[in-house]
């Protein structure tokens, strides 16, 4: 559902300032919609989960925060020394906001 607004870097410098920030504004408007959307969907899922007798349960920050620590000692460490580059990808993956 999240569709990303791509340009390369020889494109962007060619556009004028008031077309990046255009640009950039349209970016930002869809990013707050596709969020709002995709935490809608993330309600419906939960909603089917629980229609149909599964328990739903949510994590706190700091439940999440020790589930990290957990998977950064066990499948992150086991990605990046079975895949390729998997340390990188890692890190781009959680270098993402």
């Amino acid at each position: 559902m999240y569709e990303p607004i791509l340009i390369s870097e020889q494109s962007w410098q060619e556009l004028d300032e008031s077309q990046q920030q255009a640009l950039t504004e349209a970016g930002q408007a869809a990013e707050e919609f596709f969020a709002e959307k995709a935490a809608g969907l993330d309600q419906q899922m939960v909603d089917v989960f629980e229609e149909n007798g599964v328990e739903v349960v949510s994590m706190s920050e700091e439940d999440y925060n020790a589930w990290l620590e957990v998977a950064k000692q066990s499948a992150y460490q086991n990605f990046a020394e079975d895949v390729p580059d998997g340390q990188a990808l890692i890190d781009a993956a959680l270098a993402v906001d």
